[in-house]
């Protein structure tokens, strides 16, 4: 809850950073619990006087032109400079959590309320002596591919894809992380049914028979 807490701040930044939307993606269960957080200190916004034409932070008197760059061959410039950008992005600007992943032979790939679960899962597993680890992606775009690209296919031997939908939505991002390096599992819930801690343990111990 106070990671959905800080991310509604830290879009703001984003956005005016690269004068690009963001979409705030909740999850639906943790956006509905109660939970104590701390608000982050109140940011004051930084005005600049800028030209009718630009962009950049807020300026309400920004005109609406058609197209900026009416001249082709400088449209396609500055498409290849945005290319950079957000090749850049995928490089710099994901953001994911990888949670025992050291020594893990097993990975959990989940998001939001199926990640929490998933690490009292793991608990309960390395309790077992079954070394299992998490990928948790934080942004959807650009999508951590780099955290699954570190993943050692000569140790870990599956990852489960673990997410509350039916059919499954993540496995088609895993699939081009794991470029077919490593089998992926998938174990999903829908309609509002949320995973217990007790199902993924089975789900994993599963998997591990296999």
């Amino acid at each position: 809850v106070q990671e959905a807490v800080d991310f509604t701040y830290k879009a703001f930044d984003k956005a005016m950073e690269y004068q690009a939307p963001v979409l705030i993606s909740a999850d639906g269960c943790i956006g509905s619990m109660m939970e104590q957080v701390e608000l982050p200190p109140m940011k004051d916004v930084q005005r600049e006087d800028l030209h009718f034409f630009a962009t950049k932070y807020l300026n309400p008197k920004r005109k609406v032109i058609t197209s900026m760059l009416p001249v082709e061959a400088e449209q396609e410039l500055y498409n290849k400079k945005m290319e950079q950008m957000y090749k850049k992005w995928e490089q710099e600007e994901y953001m994911s959590e990888e949670y025992m992943l050291e020594d893990a032979e097993y990975v959990i790939a989940a998001y939001g309320t199926s990640a929490r679960i998933a690490k009292s899962a793991i608990k309960m597993l390395r309790e077992e002596g079954i070394k299992v680890g998490l990928v948790r992606p934080i942004t959807l775009y650009p999508f951590p591919y780099v955290s699954l690209q570190k993943l050692d296919e000569k140790k870990v031997k599956k990852v489960l894809c673990l997410e509350m939908s039916i059919p499954a939505q993540l496995v088609e991002d895993l699939k081009i992380g794991l470029e077919g390096r490593i089998p992926i599992h998938c174990y999903g819930r829908s309609a509002g049914m949320i995973f217990t801690t007790e199902e993924v343990v089975e789900e994993v111990e599963k998997m591990v028979k296999e």
